[in-house]
Order: C-alpha cells, then sequence, then structure tokens
C-alpha cells in the first residue's frame, strides 16, 4: 500500500525494483503493482533479479518487463528456475493407509510460450509473458560482495544512469 501510495503521489523519475530475494508468494498480491511501476514511473526502471528469484518473484519479474517494456534493464545474474514452471498448490494427495499428506503443485506457468493448451494453466490469467528475463546488465551478487558491503546490482545501475545524462 505505501508503495502503491508514494508512486501515485509523488512518481521517481527513475526506479529499482529489487527481486533477487523474492522466493515467491501470491501472484494475486503482486500483479497490479508492477503495472502500476510500469505505467507512473516515466524513466528507466531497473529490475535486479538473480538465482534466489523463485516462483511468484519470477512471474513479478515479468510483469514489469511485459508492462514495461523497453523502459525496463534487467539487472543481476540467472533467475532460479527456468520461465515455465509449476505452482500453486491445491488440494493435497493423502496416501489412503498412512494418511500422510503431500502437496502437489497443480498450477502451470510457461513465461514464453502461455499455457492455454495445457489444462492446468495458471500463469496466463497474469499476461505477463516475456521473450527472456536474461539480465542485460550482468552484476551476479556474490557472498564475497555482501561481506565487503558492496552491491555490483546497485553499482551497475549507477553506472548506467550517469551514462544516461
Amino acid at each position: 500500500k505505501s508503495v502503491n501510495e508514494a508512486i501515485n503521489t509523488q512518481p521517481p523519475k527513475n526506479a529499482i525494483v529489487d527481486l533477487r530475494f523474492d522466493t515467491g508468494g501470491d501472484n494475486t498480491q503482486n500483479r497490479d503493482l508492477m503495472k502500476l511501476i510500469a505505467e507512473k514511473i516515466p524513466g528507466r526502471i531497473y529490475l535486479l533479479i538473480g538465482n534466489y528469484t523463485f516462483s511468484a518473484g519470477i512471474a513479478s519479474a515479468a510483469a514489469l518487463a511485459h508492462d514495461g517494456g523497453s523502459k525496463v534493464t534487467i539487472v543481476g545474474s540467472e533467475i532460479a528456475d527456468r520461465m515455465h514452471w509449476w505452482s500453486e498448490h491445491h488440494d493435497p494427495i493423502c496416501m489412503p493407509s498412512s494418511k500422510v499428506c503431500f502437496d502437489i503443485n497443480s498450477g502451470y506457468w510457461d513465461l514464453v510460450n502461455g499455457c492455454k493448451e495445457n489444462p492446468k494453466c495458471y500463469g496466463d490469467q497474469f499476461n505477463v509473458n516475456v521473450p527472456s528475463l536474461e539480465p542485460q546488465l550482468q552484476a551476479p551478487l556474490l557472498s564475497t560482495d555482501w561481506l565487503a558491503n558492496r552491491d555490483p546490482g546497485i553499482e551497475v545501475i549507477v553506472a548506467d544512469l550517469q551514462k544516461q545524462k
């Protein structure tokens, strides 16, 4: 709510959206925010992703890249999963004798091609298809950087913004 309010009242010229440690969550809670960011930010939108960006984090990254188009520059390293995956836990299956239950991932996502031909398609309802989430500016976050209190992603973004002045 606070990000939504801030963007609506005083949108910044440029923005950094950091999804490097977004390991997932509820896709219904983030889609509108990604659309708002893409619509309201007039300048560059830097999208930070990495090897801890999973599930709903990947869907959010795809949504922002989809909606923001050429305004979005993807920064960081490769996402943690493929561009197609199963998620959305529904209807656990329980073993009849032991009564041990397992959550089954029953919703399919394909961010590149869509999945409407799959009866378990879940991701197409969010309209987030993109050809790739490959970073345009490589900036992996390593433990040595973290321990040295450095953020290569932010450093690359600052350098890119300075080039554009």
